[in-house]
């Protein structure tokens, strides 16, 4: 119990978040994991807690109502999960949250967060900061990122989803993968296939049977005008 206390206080050191989390609620915190391609939370399901992501990448995307799944976003810490069905309870999970690397989470539960941070400034303030930015990332994710051409949804997908030589996620994307990740960009498999098929050809690629590495980082980059799927600080997503 200490050692797992300790690492909340150091993630959230590391997070500059010390002060939106107050001490006394750090302590009734607790430490969740999720392992690649792990659902951390399910849309239309309840949340009773926050989840604040401490370490890894999550992808977040919604199911619309003839069942399409579109991608949202990728992101990484220190983005919070049930914030928005903590200030309105009752209400439905938006969106699922699938982890693309190892993810570190801390479990804040609402009934702690309301009896020792109420009132507590800071953290209200960064409640405010996060809604704000999703609420801001949804309505463009769901117009504006389908307004691009699929050369530039999937470069920016494949950044999102094969890790660098750093280790930061999977170096490969399985090719059984492939027809999820066209839903998820919003195009036909046969589509993504041609593009996958002009992205080898040029270099950007490597494709074997069974997966899909990326070979010129650099060049998909530019590629994918940076990454429409992952939000820069002060950027069109927050």
């Amino acid at each position: 119990m200490h050692r797992e206390a300790e690492s909340i206080r150091r993630h959230l050191q590391e997070l500059g978040l010390h002060d939106a989390i107050p001490p006394e609620l750090a302590r009734r915190a607790s430490l969740v994991t999720a392992r690649p391609g792990e659902a951390i939370v399910r849309q239309g399901g309840r949340s009773d807690s926050l989840l604040l992501l401490a370490a890894g990448k999550i992808k977040v995307y919604t199911t619309t109502p003839d069942g399409k799944s579109l991608i949202l976003s990728f992101l990484g810490p220190p983005e919070m999960l049930g914030d928005i069905e903590y200030v309105r309870r009752g209400l439905e999970l938006m969106n699922t949250v699938e982890a693309v690397t190892p993810a570190t989470l801390i479990r804040i539960p609402y009934q702690e967060a309301d009896r020792l941070a109420a009132d507590h400034a800071p953290f209200l303030h960064f409640l405010l900061g996060v809604i704000t930015r999703k609420f801001q990332m949804k309505n463009t994710s769901l117009s504006f990122n389908l307004l691009y051409p699929v050369e530039v949804r999937l470069a920016s997908y494949l950044l999102s989803v094969c890790g660098e030589e750093d280790g930061s996620g999977s170096a490969r994307l399985e090719a059984g993968a492939l027809r999820d990740a066209a839903n998820l960009i919003g195009t036909s498999y046969r589509h993504l296939n041609r593009v996958l098929l002009q992205f080898a050809r040029d270099g950007l690629i490597e494709r074997a049977r069974s997966s899909i590495a990326v070979r010129d980082r650099s060049a998909l980059t530019a590629l994918a005008q940076e990454n429409i799927y992952e939000p820069k600080p002060g950027g069109r997503s927050g």
